[in-house]
This record gives C-alpha cells, structure tokens and sequence, in this order.
C-alpha cells in the first residue's frame, strides 16, 4: 500500500510536472508569437518608411528635373534671342557699310568723271 500510494503520489506529481510544462510550453508558444508579430509589424514599419523615404526622394527629383528644365529653356531662350539681336545688329551694320561703299563708289565715279574732264581739258589745251 504504500507503495501503491509512492506511485499514486508520483503519479501525481507527474501529472502536475506534466501541466507546468503543459503551461511553460503554451506560455513559450505565445510569447513567441507576441515576439514575431512585433518583430513583423516592426519590419512592416520600417518597410512603409523606407516607401515614403523612396517617394519623397522621387518627388525631390522630378522637381529639381523640372527646375533645371525650366531654368535650361530659359537660358536657351535667352541665348536664342542675344544671337537674334545681334544678327539684327550686324544686319543693320552691314547695310550701312553697304550704303557707304555704294556712296563711297558714285562719289568715286563723279570724282573720276571730273579728273577725266580735266585731263580732256588740259589735254585739248596742250594740243
């Protein structure tokens, strides 16, 4: 009896070892899990992050893109109209230059015409 009693009482014990760890198991289970959904949604977190971080990085760049486009066409306007005014400038002075030597050329012609003249004159006087 007693040892039906040591192996009742052992039993028992067992049985009680047996929940604890039952329990430990369970409780082990739980944190483990309670772990990985922080550890997930931590990722998940910083993932989102990293996605907002990676737009806001494109937004910067298209708009910096935009700016130096703008400022480009700009300056390329810019330059077009400088070299359209100065080939109005140089248009204008070639026409004068032009008008001067075709002036310059009918007063040479006149003065050449008087020289002639006055050579005929002399001539027809030294005759």
């Amino acid at each position: 009896e007693d040892r039906l009693h040591l192996v009742e009482h052992l039993a028992s014990e067992s049985r009680e070892s047996t929940a604890e760890i039952r329990s430990s198991i369970q409780e082990a289970l739980h944190l483990g899990e309670a772990s990985e959904r922080r550890t997930l949604g931590a990722v998940a977190e910083e993932s989102r992050n990293r996605d907002l971080t990676l737009q806001r990085e494109q937004q910067i760049r298209e708009m910096i893109t935009s700016e130096m486009e703008t400022r480009f066409r700009k300056l390329l306007s810019d330059e077009r109209a400088s070299r359209y005014q100065e080939s109005g400038m140089l248009q204008e002075q070639l026409g004068r230059m032009e008008e001067n030597m075709s002036t310059e050329r009918e007063l040479q012609g006149k003065r050449m015409a008087e020289v002639v003249g006055k050579l005929d004159k002399v001539w027809k006087e030294l005759e």
